[in-house]
């Protein structure tokens, strides 16, 4: 079998593995935000001026995202499990990986220089 010729693809509102659906969020934040585990998996949050607080999804297999801190001045985002654990911070131009596995939430964040 040949491969298609991938360049320029584009793919609409795709549904992954457990019915989560794929997609970018961009968000300026007002107060506290809680991801649900229909939430896209790539979100551009500012967190509006302030720390503000991302709250996880009940832990769950296969569960990820990828969350960037677009803020404009020096304002964290503080990601914390459902029982308000910090499970990672991420300051203004900092990107964090957020997998699940069932058990955990893992965080990993990547900073620019």
């Amino acid at each position: 079998m040949s491969r298609m010729n991938l360049e320029d693809v584009r793919v609409w509102d795709p549904i992954l593995e457990k019915g989560v659906k794929g997609g970018v969020m961009i968000q300026t934040l007002a107060g506290t935000m809680a991801l649900d585990r229909d939430s896209p998996h790539i979100c551009a949050i500012d967190p509006g001026g302030a720390t503000r607080v991302v709250t996880l999804p009940t832990n769950e297999k296969g569960l990820w995202w990828i969350i960037i801190n677009t803020a404009d001045a020096a304002e964290d985002l503080t990601i914390n499990d459902p029982a308000a654990t910090t499970r990672g911070t991420i300051s203004q131009n900092e990107i964090a990986i957020v997998v699940m596995d069932g058990t955990r939430s893992y965080v990993g964040t990547m900073t620019t220089t």
